[in-house]
């Protein structure tokens, strides 16, 4: 006889009726399919309790990943390295990760796409300037920014050297812009805004400019050898003009129409820091009357929304873009690596990477992302 037949005598409800140790298959289905539910309920929950980040390094620049690789993997997570700043190896070989770190690889709408498990993604890039933001936000996606901490010296150097080479295309380009003789001896150095790179850049450029100046939005504290003034006052008396601000919500787009009104005429302005400090339109309209003689900045990171448009500012004979990036002393690169996985642990432990740029679908606008952190 089989174990459950569908006839059972007796009173009551049948669904509930035993006999000889038999159920009614009604009850019997009924019972299998909580206990499969709850089973798996409870499996699901326990992977999700379990269950590690696995976690992707597409590159690191020249630095070491040894050391990142070497704490994730001492944290239970699971870790590859590929090497490589192509999206379409990427996006191949990195489907499965939960947490991606990158250094130069650019993290675009279209990749995001293509990898569906990705929940945190945690970049060295300054302003988290090669992950599209809006892009992540939209898919809830977590975004950690770690910055290299450059090499002060290094920067301080290249904001000289960028300054120098613009006084001197300008001295032949536009000769009667420049006052006195063209020759930094005979001219101003105004450092707008106060980090370690300005006060480095005004040891190196006191034996070379008449006269250095610098006026910070914070008021700090400047070194010995540099007249403080009101950062409007900066402005007007430089002839060359160098920017030193963090990209914030106030600092975005602080060099613009009436900023330029207020500078020397024929000045030129350096900016190694974010491309979003200074108006690009603004910037071309001084170029074009004359105001300004030159600007100079730092490489343009690919994923600004102009970067792979044309643009009239790029292509002028008075702009100045270097393709050097000063690199990440060799002394910073474990500390970095190591903050660059305790994001990645953070987010797995408590929910929220160390370094957030912003939370995801807290509903930021593209430029509030941009500018958060």
């Amino acid at each position: 006889m089989p174990l459950f037949t569908s006839e059972c005598p007796g009173r009551g409800n049948p669904a509930h009726h035993v006999q000889d140790g038999r159920f009614r298959p009604t009850v019997v289905a009924a019972y299998q399919r909580v206990v499969f539910r709850i089973t798996d309920s409870w499996l699901t929950f326990g992977r999700w309790l379990v269950t590690d980040p696995y976690v992707v390094i597409t590159d690191t620049g020249r630095l070491d990943p040894g050391p990142a690789v070497e704490l994730l993997t001492s944290e239970g997570c699971g870790v590859r390295v590929l090497g490589t700043t192509d999206s379409e190896r990427i996006a191949a070989e990195a489907a499965d990760a939960t947490a991606l770190v990158v250094h130069d690889a650019e993290i675009d709408a279209g990749l995001l796409e293509r990898l569906p498990r990705l929940r945190l993604v945690v970049t060295m890039a300054a302003d988290a300037c090669n992950v599209d933001l809006p892009a992540a936000e939209r898919r809830g996606l977590w975004i950690a920014r770690v910055p290299q901490q450059v090499a002060v010296d290094q920067v301080a150097h290249h904001a000289l050297a960028l300054a120098l080479a613009q006084l001197r295309r300008a001295a032949a380009a536009l000769p009667g812009h420049l006052p006195g003789a063209r020759r930094p001896c005979d001219l101003t150095l105004g450092l707008y805004g106060l980090d370690p790179v300005a006060r480095r850049l005004a040891q190196l450029a006191a034996p070379l400019f008449a006269r250095v100046v610098g006026g910070d939005l914070a008021g700090g504290s400047w070194p010995p050898g540099v007249e403080a003034l009101a950062p409007r006052e900066v402005l007007a008396v430089s002839d060359v003009v160098s920017l030193h601000l963090p990209l914030t919500a106030e600092t975005a787009g602080v060099i613009d129409a009436a900023a330029i009104a207020g500078m020397r005429d024929g000045a030129v302005l350096v900016n190694t820091g974010s491309h979003l400090l200074a108006d690009r339109a603004d910037l071309l309209t001084a170029l074009h009357s004359g105001k300004l003689a030159g600007v100079a900045t730092g490489p343009i990171p690919a994923l600004e929304p102009h970067a792979r448009e044309k643009c009239p500012l790029r292509s002028h004979p008075a702009v100045l873009i270097s393709p050097h990036r000063p690199a990440s002393p060799a002394p910073h690169t474990a500390d970095l690596l190591v903050r660059v996985a305790r994001n990645v642990t953070s987010w797995r432990d408590r929910g929220i990477p160390l370094d957030p740029v912003a939370r995801p679908g807290a509903g930021h606008s593209p430029q509030e992302l941009a500018l958060s952190g």
